[in-house]
């Protein structure tokens, strides 16, 4: 099903306004991981993303804002469901927290958690020109599944 169509099935089926657009239509993280956090979404054991600030800043991109619907897809492009953001919190990402980092689903300690994401964004700063350090602002989105495929 194309992304467009999903949005418009959602559309009828929540009763909004056929103009209502969404933020956007993405996949979770890179090939390796997409499909296994969109797994996590729809289970619903991941409530929440984190993305490093400077890189909305380098794709000259808007960041979420509460009520902002997106389409999350796999990694081949196909729609499964629509998130609405229900809170964002821009901080240091020396200060999220564990209480917050395990919303993602993905580690059972901060520790990990950190790794990780402190690996991703070092390779988004290489490739958008900037340094990563433990003070950089990321970007906490959480949110919910309004719909599914």
């Amino acid at each position: 099903m194309k992304v467009e169509d999903f949005w418009q099935g959602f559309l009828k089926e929540a009763g909004l306004d056929s103009s209502t657009k969404y933020y956007e239509s993405f996949y979770f993280a890179n090939e390796e991981w997409a499909d296994i956090l969109l797994g996590l979404v729809l289970e619903g054991t991941k409530t929440a993303t984190c993305g490093c600030k400077p890189s909305y800043e380098a794709e000259g991109e808007e960041l979420p804002s509460v009520g902002g619907y997106s389409i999350v897809t796999d990694f081949s492009g196909v729609p499964h469901c629509v998130i609405r953001v229900t809170s964002v919190t821009i901080l240091p990402f020396k200060e999220v927290t564990w209480d917050m980092a395990k919303l993602e689903g993905e580690d059972e300690v901060l520790q990990t958690w950190q790794d990780g994401h402190r690996h991703f964004f070092e390779l988004e700063g290489d490739e958008y020109g900037f340094t990563f350090t433990d003070d950089t602002p990321v970007v906490f989105e959480e949110f919910e599944v309004v719909y599914r495929a």
